[in-house]
């Protein structure tokens, strides 16, 4: 480290003033009180930011299942020791806990890790399986959220909490292969969040700081032979403070060293877990995504199955002649398109079975908004010059004819004629 006197530290920054900072740094610890009024504060701010774009209820929903995820963390945080710990929510994106290690066991940080979205994952399908024996759409909403809150978390995404597991596990034993998946999960957050200007800008911050991060543990490797476990002594300050200031240019005041020596320090500390708890680690994280993917599987399964069975009824009683029945079914098959979020086609579909019952039933004016529905529906997920679109537009005009409204109706007829002459049938194909 003699080459530490070519980098000169600035006027008042000494190892004794850095010190200081460092100490009472380590001094601060928020209590319960401060703890939950910046919880209740920054909930409240979460909670009128989004106020005015969300409904009431999905918005606390989101709240309750940001909650209870970093509520995992939180808990976690001090079975293991961690310093002055506390939860905020950040608005328009979501919560979080910060807190100060005390122990260099990496098995610890990664157990932290995943006490998030593991329990997330775990309550999430419980209640999904509630809400699929009991239909309730509270329950439903709240299913949901968690596994999509929890499943996105749990991908190998920095700085989600999959990636942050991923790096204490394995990434972080080499500073090359750290830096290089930082980079990769970096860059994935930003494909992932691709119109989402918060978590495309978290991504690039996430690679734009990488070189910061690489000198951090080149540093810290460097560093290693002093390393021991808990806050810097006093007496290793000096060296820390020396390679900190050859590696690290533009720190002006002892708080910016301050800084910067704990991070290094904590760095050299650090021990990712060993080969079995690694292996324990990986397989618990990967079954919680397997888990995910598993439950929207058996979701979706069930969804469709009940569809299936929904409009097979339908016909089944069309057929019969039986057209209050068969708008029952209809009914039964838009509802659980909608529940089980089936897509626009099989939404499109139920609502013709309704309005095809209720034109039956000579109920035209009813039959006439679904539809229109289903026709909205239809040119959204197929085009407007689709087959069935042409189809759609040809029971609409029969409703209106029905209806007395022949001029609208013969609009919409040269409109249907129009695209089945113009080749609808490749158009929808």
């Amino acid at each position: 480290m003699s080459a530490a006197a070519t980098a000169p530290l600035p006027p008042g920054v000494t190892p004794e003033t850095v010190y200081e900072e460092i100490q009472r740094f380590e001094a601060r610890d928020t209590s319960f009180g401060q703890g939950l009024s910046q919880l209740g504060f920054t909930l409240l701010i979460f909670f009128l930011a989004g106020v005015f774009d969300n409904p009431l209820i999905d918005l606390g929903v989101l709240i309750g299942a940001l909650l209870f995820h970093e509520s995992g963390h939180f808990f976690g945080m001090k079975v293991f020791g961690y310093r002055d710990v506390k939860m905020f929510f950040i608005p328009f994106f979501g919560a979080a806990v910060s807190g100060r290690k005390t122990d260099t066991a990496g098995w610890k940080e990664a157990v932290v890790t995943l006490l998030g979205p593991v329990p997330g994952v775990l309550l999430g399908c419980g209640l999904g399986t509630l809400w699929m024996l009991e239909p309730s759409p509270f329950l439903g909403k709240c299913a949901l959220m968690l596994l999509l809150l929890n499943g996105l978390n749990l991908l190998p995404l920095y700085p989600l909490d999959g990636g942050r597991f991923l790096n204490q596990v394995l990434f972080s034993r080499s500073r090359h292969i750290e830096a290089f998946c930082r980079i990769g999960m970096g860059g994935g957050m930003v494909l992932i969040g691709w119109g989402d200007w918060i978590l495309s800008a978290l991504g690039i911050f996430v690679v734009l700081s990488t070189p910061y991060v690489f000198r951090v543990a080149s540093t810290a490797v460097a560093l290693r032979p002093l390393a021991e476990p808990g806050p810097i002594p006093r007496g290793k300050v000096d060296a820390v403070l020396a390679a900190v200031a050859i590696r690290f240019r533009g720190l002006r005041t002892p708080r910016d060293y301050a800084g910067v020596v704990r991070t290094v320090w904590e760095k050299s500390c650090a021990r990712p877990p060993g080969g079995l708890a690694t292996a324990g680690l990986l397989l618990l994280w990967g079954a919680a995504l397997g888990v995910i993917v598993a439950a929207f599987v058996a979701y979706a399964l069930v969804g469709i199955r009940g569809w299936t069975s929904a409009i097979q009824a339908t016909d089944a009683a069309m057929n019969s002649g039986r057209y209050a029945e068969a708008e029952r079914s209809a009914r039964n098959a838009e509802e659980l398109a909608t529940r089980y979020r089936l897509g626009p086609q099989r939404r499109a579909e139920s609502l013709s079975g309704i309005a095809l019952a209720l034109a039956l039933q000579e109920r035209h004016a009813e039959s006439e908004p679904v539809w229109r529905e289903a026709l909205e529906l239809r040119e959204r997920a197929l085009g407007k010059q689709d087959p069935l679109v042409a189809a759609t537009l040809d029971r609409l005009a029969m409703a209106l004819r029905k209806l007395g409204r022949d001029a609208e109706a013969g609009t919409l007829e040269e409109r249907a004629q129009g695209i089945r002459a113009g080749g609808g049938a490749e158009e929808g194909k």
